[in-house]
């Protein structure tokens, strides 16, 4: 079962080396000379910040290797190798080529890479704990590949969430149902993304909304049969598992419309912030700020719904079908990022939303795993150390908002403050219990969702919002990796 998630990850990243063979063809465009700053402004950047990324990573490698054993180690490793390269082979594409080319070729190549990280690790180990650190590695370089400009954040921030979605989905076709099959199926449905949308690349020409909708199409089909065949197999209907997979698609194409509805200049929003920019800066800012307010209110009314549908459907399961669904357009939503602002706006709306709903399957997981080691815990309000890890949680989110609004318009560079993420929920653990994390892990979702939407809506350049994806995914990547040590 395994093979057929690496043959289509292979041939994705082959179809991504076809793609990228053909973008000098295509950039006559652009002057030899204005290819030759750009690459060495990208060159020096990565230099720099990867040779300090290299000494974290070699210190997290030791300690994991320590702690939790070769395999968790060199789960961490490839995670973070494989993020490392694609970060750095999407951003020299992005001094190569036109916007939509490149950002199609870099689309194919993240998906790609992450489907073959997955499938060959557990091809390998079939241990699904050390697979957790596999997205752990990614989750460290997603968050240091924020300091980038550009597809560069994107690029690793869409990659991490990809892997961590699949896996765990995966993780939690173990803990619920303990068969191959339960297991096997987010590779399987992340398999058919990727063919979807290398079949709807015939469609992008015609627009960024067929194409979109072409893949959903082609997707919605594929999982049709697949996942007719195997929901009987883990005792699920096949109505309801259906379901949470054209969820996830309605739930992308609503984020998408309602992102190109605030973001574009056609429509009213974006109008009467114009308008109100003639008076003056304050008005504009007001303006914008409520515009923002706005928006974030249709995203949180659709996740929460989302949310309440999925676990009628087929409980926590089914919310990480949805997700892993949602993920599955996640190569032509990397390619529309090149395209526009507008649609810059909708590729971070999406990479927020799914971050969002990724980090509260994390969290749910999180807490099934609690259960199944023999710890039944209930997050209360009433318990002091909730509450506290609740206001952590959001405080310390907060904090990291500042940090990254800090680096607007600055050389961006690394610093101890970027590990934030994964130092908080390491300390808060150890030193205070289970429940004083979990408060953390609710308290850092909550506030870094509404904070990530507000700054969005006023940000002057794409990675502020990213930083803060990673304030909600990686301290429940981290919670998952540490639990056993907690209990």
């Amino acid at each position: 079962m395994i093979i057929l998630p690496i043959v289509v990850s292979l041939y994705s990243i082959f179809f991504a080396l076809f793609l990228i063979r053909n973008l000098k063809k295509i950039s006559s465009n652009l002057t030899i000379e204005g290819q030759k700053v750009i690459k060495e402004r990208v060159t020096t950047f990565l230099k720099r910040e990867y040779k300090r990324l290299g000494v974290v990573t070699l210190f997290f490698f030791f300690i994991i290797w320590l702690v939790l054993g070769i395999k968790s180690s060199f789960g961490f490793l490839l995670g973070a190798f494989f993020s490392i390269l694609v970060s750095f082979i999407g951003t020299m594409i992005s001094t190569e080529a036109p916007k939509l080319e490149r950002g199609l070729a870099a689309s194919f190549l993240v998906s790609g890479l992450a489907l073959l990280a997955i499938s060959l690790f557990y091809y390998f180990t079939k241990d699904l704990k050390a697979m957790i650190a596999l997205g752990f590695g990614c989750s460290l370089v997603s968050v240091f590949a924020k300091f980038g400009e550009e597809i560069f954040g994107i690029v690793a921030d869409l990659f991490e969430t990809y892997v961590v979605a699949v896996v765990v989905g995966m993780v939690l076709g173990e803990l619920l149902f303990s068969s191959p099959i339960a297991i096997f199926l987010p590779l399987f449905l992340a398999s058919l993304g990727i063919l979807a949308s290398i079949i709807s690349t015939i469609f992008v020409k015609l627009g960024k909304k067929k194409s979109l909708i072409g893949a959903s199409l082609i997707f919605a089909l594929g999982t049709f049969f697949l996942i007719f065949q195997l929901a009987p197999k883990i005792n699920l209907s096949f109505l309801n598992l259906y379901s949470s997979v054209v969820l996830g698609l309605l739930v992308t194409l609503f984020i998408i419309l309602i992102s190109d509805f605030y973001a574009s200049k056609k429509f009213l929003p974006v109008k009467t912030i114009t308008q109100t920019s003639q008076s003056t800066q304050t008005t504009n800012i007001i303006s914008t700020l409520a515009m923002g307010s706005n928006f974030s209110l249709w995203i949180i009314l659709m996740i929460s719904i989302t949310i309440l549908i999925s676990y009628q459907l087929a409980g926590l399961y089914s919310l990480a079908t949805c997700v892993i669904s949602m993920l599955s357009l996640s190569g032509l939503i990397i390619a529309l990022d090149t395209i526009s602002n507008s649609a810059k706006a909708i590729t971070k709306g999406y990479a927020i939303s799914s971050a969002t709903l990724l980090a509260l399957v994390l969290f749910f997981t999180f807490s099934q795993e609690l259960t199944n080691l023999g710890t039944k815990i209930q997050f209360l309000l009433e318990d002091p150390r909730v509450l506290f890890g609740l206001f952590i949680g959001g405080a310390v989110t907060y904090y990291f908002a500042g940090f990254s609004l800090a680096q607007t318009g600055k050389v961006k560079e690394m610093s101890l403050l970027s590990l934030l993420p994964i130092i908080c929920p390491l300390l808060i653990g150890f030193l205070l219990g289970v429940k004083a994390l979990g408060g953390l892990l609710i308290g850092s979702i909550m506030i870094g969702f509404f904070l990530a939407f507000l700054i969005l809506s006023q940000a002057t350049e794409d990675t502020p919002p990213l930083f803060i994806n990673s304030m909600i995914k990686v301290p429940n990547v981290v919670a998952l990796l540490i639990i056993d040590f907690l209990v």
